[in-house]
């Protein structure tokens, strides 16, 4: 699915135009993972292991555009950096969990305070209903205080604990939050 863009102004007074990408967004969408993988321990994986090629990013982004139940809007800046997004999906294609979405969402750290994980969450939910979306899912590092508050400000309810979820290279592990939004 496709969603328009839409000039929006951040706190700070910058504006970002919210939009979903397109193939020749490829560069900048790599960019952007490698570069929220680095700046926190709380995403699924490390910046090393984005390893895509354009040509696989050009079809996820593809995929994504075709497929009715799904939507990808990213926020670029003037300079057209993403710096951040979201991604909603389908849990699986079957008809009895047609009425579930899983979510995704980021936000590059220095645009962190500024409002735009509150404007993304709030187009979020608002397509996800216009999908015939019912509820909203999502895992969350049960350390990342951050994410969780903005997900329990938008009626997000934890539903479940997932311990030591994510395992680090150090050794350490981390838990894991199952949260859901009912539409």
């Amino acid at each position: 699915m496709n969603y328009p863009p839409e000039a929006l102004a951040l706190k700070d007074g910058l504006t970002v135009t919210l939009r979903s990408p397109v193939e020749a967004d490829a560069p900048v969408s790599l960019a952007y993972l490698k570069a929220i993988m680095g700046e926190t321990d709380f995403l699924s994986s490390y910046a090393d292991e984005i390893g895509g090629s354009l040509d696989t990013e050009r079809a996820f982004i593809r995929e994504k555009l075709d497929d009715p139940r799904s939507l990808c809007v990213s926020a670029f800046d003037c300079c057209g950096a993403v710096v951040g997004d979201f991604d909603i999906h389908p849990v699986r294609p079957a008809c009895r969990y047609a009425h579930r979405a899983e979510l995704g969402i980021s936000v590059r750290r220095d645009f962190w305070g500024l409002g735009l994980g509150s404007a993304l969450m709030a187009v979020m939910l608002r397509e996800a209903k216009a999908l015939a979306y019912e509820q909203v899912e999502l895992e969350v590092v049960a350390q990342n205080t951050r994410a969780i508050a903005l997900y329990e400000k938008f009626g997000f309810v934890k539903i479940g604990d997932l311990p030591h979820y994510y395992k680090y290279r150090d050794g350490s592990y981390a838990d894991a939050l199952r949260m859901l939004r009912v539409l």
